[in-house]
């Protein structure tokens, strides 16, 4: 192949089944690919995603590289793809890069944000983005559960077990650099970053720290 090509992904997952390509199913991954396709007549080949976000999961800055024979410039392929990709998706970035360069493991640092929205009624325009949660909740008792996951952990009881990973033998092992939540009115945002994540684990880790600070579990 000719270069490496990697695309700064930004997207609203509201409307697909998640970031990787499934066949008949509308992704983040797989949009871009039919896109790319149909714009360059070039062979193109490896498609990899940095992360694989789940259904209704948005992202700033998720990454996906290819290979491809074409001599086009990122520019070039970012300006084509932003004319004819649907709104909810669009390139930030695009670049060529070193053949050894992996999404998934050479980002040294993974992050997410989780919102949840406290309010008696949900706000309609963030709907898409925050998790409606009404139960009274100790903020004290959730920032001692975050402190408690900082850290190397291994974390299989906090992803799903039918994690692909995790059913080929993988390492459930992870390290968390931080973990901190901030209060912003009626929503907490609780902030995550590590070397990587199991299939799940955000979305598990956070109903786990909203089952704690309900009281719930100790």
């Amino acid at each position: 192949m000719e270069q490496r090509i990697v695309l700064k992904l930004a997207y609203e997952g509201t409307s697909y089944h998640g970031f990787q390509k499934q066949e008949g199913l509308s992704t983040i991954a797989g949009t871009v690919e039919e896109q790319l396709r149909n714009l360059f007549p070039w062979k193109m080949e490896n498609f990899i995603g940095a992360s694989r976000t789940d259904q209704g999961v948005h992202a700033l800055g998720n990454l996906l590289s290819f290979d491809t024979e074409g001599k086009v410039s990122g520019e070039q392929i970012l300006r084509a793809l932003n004319s004819y990709l649907p709104e909810d998706i669009r390139v930030m970035e695009a670049y060529s890069v070193e053949q050894n360069f992996h999404p998934r493991f050479t980002p040294h640092r993974k992050a997410y944000r989780y919102s949840i929205c406290r309010s008696k009624v949900e706000n309609p325009l963030r709907r898409r983005t925050a998790y409606h949660y009404t139960f009274p909740l100790h903020c004290g008792k959730i920032s001692e559960g975050m402190a408690l996951l900082k850290g190397e952990h291994d974390f299989r009881s906090f992803a799903n077990p039918k994690a692909q990973s995790l059913l080929q033998g993988g390492s459930s092992v992870r390290e968390i650099y931080r973990f901190s939540m901030e209060e912003e009115g009626d929503y907490l945002h609780f902030s995550v970053e590590g070397n990587g994540f199991l299939y799940h684990m955000i979305r598990i880790l956070t109903g786990t720290l909203l089952e704690l600070g309900r009281g719930r579990i100790s």
